[in-house]
């Protein structure tokens, strides 16, 4: 399945990057405009994942460490720093967990189990359990991403798509 990153068609080039998509690791519940998306190459894809700041230009995709100050993201895309539970726990969902679970499954009963461990297990039963909205640079979030092996840009993709997701 393709991967695409997304970026504002109207900006002018190079227009940053706003959210990556891989429609391998997870089934979007939808997606932006076909305007507002390049299809990746798995070369691009792998650049991308190495990190820093990529941009769209003459419908490739560029490296914008090199280049002048990346703009700062548009305030629809800033959203993706805190998702609601819902937004969370549809994304896992969508993802591949263990022995055939979705992530949200995986996650869900790892947590369970693990509340009766004292309190830093029953500190992450009652934020897994009673969180309204989950914050991307919270101490829970990294905690549970080296707990269950999902990488920095894992998580970026996890927020970014939760803020695409309507109830």
């Amino acid at each position: 399945m393709p991967k695409f990153v997304r970026y504002d068609h109207n900006a002018p080039a190079p227009a940053p990057a706003l959210g990556w998509y891989d429609t391998d690791l997870v089934a979007y519940p939808s997606m932006p405009p076909s305007a507002d998306l390049l299809q990746l190459t798995d070369q691009d894809w792998a650049h991308h994942m190495q990190g820093g700041h990529w941009g769209v230009s003459g419908h490739t995709l560029v490296s914008m460490d090199a280049g002048p100050e990346v703009p700062a993201l548009p305030a629809s895309m800033q959203a993706a720093v805190s998702i609601t539970r819902y937004q969370a726990m549809a994304v896992l969902d969508s993802m591949p967990g263990t022995n055939g679970k979705s992530l949200y499954d995986t996650i869900d009963a790892a947590i369970l189990a693990g509340k009766s461990t004292g309190a830093e297990g029953r500190a992450a039963w009652l934020a897994w359990t009673t969180a309204g909205t989950f914050e991307r640079n919270s101490p829970m979030i990294a905690q549970m991403a080296a707990l269950f092996g999902i990488t920095d840009a894992q998580i970026d993709t996890i927020f970014a798509t939760g803020a695409t997701v309507r109830a």
